[in-house]
């Protein structure tokens, strides 16, 4: 019945090309033509396919889906900067989306009038091919399980007749039943050297088992061993670590003890040089008679102790820089102190100096008002010019007659 209406089938359809996909030869049918419209089928010719194979790609439909499929693939050429992947990629897109719709083409006319040409059984939903496939699955398989109950039923009625024509022989010949007996003894004593192997396989299996159970406590016993191996070489290489770290705080200490004495050396060495810088400027200030200002001002530590050196601002050494920074602060301290003394001499020697000049305007003034009192022809000799280190008695007018005015230098 189903070859049958798979014959009916492809009498009414009309299949225009096959197309390959991988799984076998896909057919691509055509338009529908049912006996309804035009009568009875003539048997068609080679001619007539041909012609409607034409008509088919010459149709408006056919070429709205080849241009609608191939658009990204024109795109992809009229981009001149697309690579030839893009390219291939868009191309295998196109023909891909072609060959949908044309095989859902086919599927739709393949469809269209099965529930007419299919009445014999099928329903109005098994309208499409997957359906239609399923249909014929599921009557195969229940066409197989009838024949395999068949076979079924005709192997045990095989049976049954071999059985009643055993039942029918009833008597059996008596060199068969001796034949019989001997095989049966033969096998017996096949079966005691059986028994008797087994026994004697029996007892390797055990010697076999005992010496395997040996084995395993022996390698139990090496496995204990070199366990107990790796934790003393574990040990032993904690050990070592600790060894070496106490050698590298060794080497540290040593290296701290080495920096230690550099400073303490480099320390000492500053205090020496700010000692005898401390020694030379006491000795300028001790042996220096004139202004202080007129005279260089000695630096009171090198350059060179002022500054840390490399290495040691790297590694850092604070007391030495503490000691630097604290001589350094004398050094400008000293300077400023000196600087200060020779501001204040100058003040100094410009109050002298102003002192002088107000000495000899009184004492020229004092002698104005000695002239004016005395006469002229008691001075016989001219009046010694006035020593500016000897002070003298000067009368002053407006005083007493008995006051004396001394004037002398400023107390330095």
């Amino acid at each position: 019945l189903a070859m049958k209406r798979w014959c009916t089938l492809s009498r009414k359809k009309t299949v225009l090309l096959y197309l390959d996909r991988g799984g076998g030869a896909v057919g691509v049918c055509g338009g529908l033509f049912t006996a309804t419209q035009k009568g009875p089928k003539a048997p068609e010719t080679a001619e007539d396919a041909e012609t409607r194979f034409t008509r088919w790609l010459q149709s408006e439909q056919l070429f709205s889906i080849i241009l609608s499929s191939m658009s990204d693939l024109q795109e992809a050429l009229a981009h001149r900067g697309s690579s030839p992947p893009s390219v291939i990629s868009a191309a295998r897109s196109g023909l891909s989306h072609l060959l949908d719709h044309l095989l859902n083409q086919s599927a739709g006319s393949f469809s269209g009038g099965a529930s007419e040409w299919l009445k014999l059984g099928l329903s109005g939903q098994a309208l499409d091919l997957k359906a239609l496939v399923s249909a014929l699955q599921q009557h195969f398989l229940l066409f197989s399980q009838r024949l395999h109950s068949a076979e079924v039923e005709r192997r045990s009625l095989r049976l049954e007749v071999t059985n009643l024509r055993r039942g029918l022989q009833q008597g059996v010949p008596s060199d068969h039943f001796l034949s019989v007996c001997e095989e049966l003894h033969q096998a017996l004593s096949r079966e005691q050297e059986a028994q008797t192997l087994i026994q004697d396989q029996s007892k390797q299996v055990q010697t076999l088992s005992h010496s395997t159970q040996e084995l395993s406590e022996a390698r139990k016993e090496v496995a204990r061993k070199e366990r107990s191996l790796r934790i003393l070489g574990k040990h032993l290489s904690g050990v070592q670590k600790e060894k070496q770290q106490l050698e590298e705080r060794l080497q540290r200490a040593e290296e701290g003890q080495r920096d230690l004495s550099r400073r303490h050396k480099c320390v000492v060495n500053c205090l020496k040089s700010a000692e005898t810088s401390c020694k030379q400027v006491r000795e300028s200030l001790s042996q220096s008679h004139d202004s202080i200002s007129s005279q260089p001002r000695p630096l009171l530590l090198p350059l060179e102790h002022l500054e840390l050196r490399g290495a040691e601002s790297i590694m850092g050494a604070p007391e030495v820089a503490m000691c630097q920074t604290f001589l350094s602060v004398v050094s400008q301290l000293c300077h400023a102190c000196i600087s200060r003394i020779g501001w204040l001499e100058q003040e100094v020697s410009a109050h002298r100096s102003h002192v002088t000049a107000l000495r000899s305007e009184l004492q020229d003034a004092c002698l104005r008002d000695n002239q004016a009192f005395v006469p002229v022809e008691e001075f016989p000799e001219p009046f010694p010019p006035a020593d500016p280190e000897t002070p003298e008695p000067v009368p002053l007018s407006g005083l007493w007659k008995g006051s004396v005015a001394y004037i002398g230098p400023a107390p330095s």
